[in-house]
């Protein structure tokens, strides 16, 4: 596939890895693989190659330094796709080189979405598929056949609760201590009387937690989502005596537990829940 140069709507060839420090960088990989997922037709892959230089720029191969692993582009689709493509990363030669593959694997979960906005680069209003080699958006009736393929292969899929509600970003060094939560309506119905919180807990000092409130009386429209956003660094700690505690500059001041918990009214006007945990550091 990669001897002739040319590139098809299951092969894309690039000089470089896509730039997993830039905002820019991470909406451009998850356009370029949900564009590849998306046009993937059961049982099919498809391929990015990484280090081929472009034919009208001499073609060749370019040498690439400190390429990303799977799990870092794994984290990226974790935050920016749903359902989350299946990816494999591994190496091939060309030219008795040595390239980067990413390979993108057909899933039963097929059609994929964008979940966020990044400048002009992705929409979460934009369906991608790959068209003559390029992205491209589908059209309404296209997705619609898509999503009728879907229901054909799994079955109506019905929510259990109202809402759906999770952790998208997490503290990383790289990234700083944000915390972004993700609360969405998935009935016909207005949602109403949402609270929410997020225990933040030292792993170091489990008996010590800190609740930062999130949402108060919130109501969600149909198909509403909504995303709230907290840091580590409000939080507070303080011991049984009631004296604060010195966590800051600590070498396990990074570790912590968070606990998001929402209440919401439902349809019957009892309150429920929804508990979602994650660990950091």
């Amino acid at each position: 596939m990669i001897k002739s140069g040319a590139e098809t709507d299951l092969l894309e060839l690039k000089e470089r890895w896509w730039d997993l420090d830039s905002k820019l960088g991470k909406g451009v990989l998850a356009k370029d693989i949900l564009a590849m997922a998306n046009a993937l037709a059961p049982g099919e892959s498809g391929f990015f190659v990484f280090g081929v230089r472009d034919r009208k720029a001499g073609g060749g191969v370019v040498v690439i330094e400190n390429p990303p692993t799977q799990e870092a582009i794994a984290q990226v689709l974790d935050v920016y796709t749903n359902p989350v493509p299946r990816i494999r990363v591994g190496e091939a030669k060309y030219l008795r080189k040595t390239v980067g593959v990413l390979e993108v694997l057909w899933s039963e979960f097929h059609p994929y979405y964008a979940t966020r906005d990044v400048d002009t680069v992705l929409s979460s209003d934009a369906v991608y598929t790959r068209r003559a080699g390029t992205v491209g958006r589908l059209k309404p009736v296209e997705i619609e056949r898509l999503i009728r393929a879907k229901d054909a292969r799994l079955g109506m899929i019905t929510e259990r609760t109202p809402l759906t509600a999770g952790f998208v970003e997490l503290p990383t060094p790289a990234s700083g201590d944000r915390i972004s939560v993700r609360v969405t309506n998935v009935t016909e119905e207005p949602v109403t009387s949402i609270n929410a919180s997020v225990d933040m807990i030292l792993t170091r000092y489990p008996d010590a937690p800190y609740r930062r409130p999130l949402i108060a009386n919130l109501t969600l429209g149909p198909g509403e989502t909504r995303e709230f956003d907290c840091r580590t660094s409000d939080a507070g700690f303080y011991q049984n005596d009631g004296k604060e505690l010195p966590y800051q500059g600590k070498i396990w001041s990074r570790w912590f537990d968070l606990r998001l918990r929402l209440v919401y009214r439902g349809r019957d006007g009892v309150f429920a829940e929804i508990v979602r945990e994650a660990s950091v550091g």
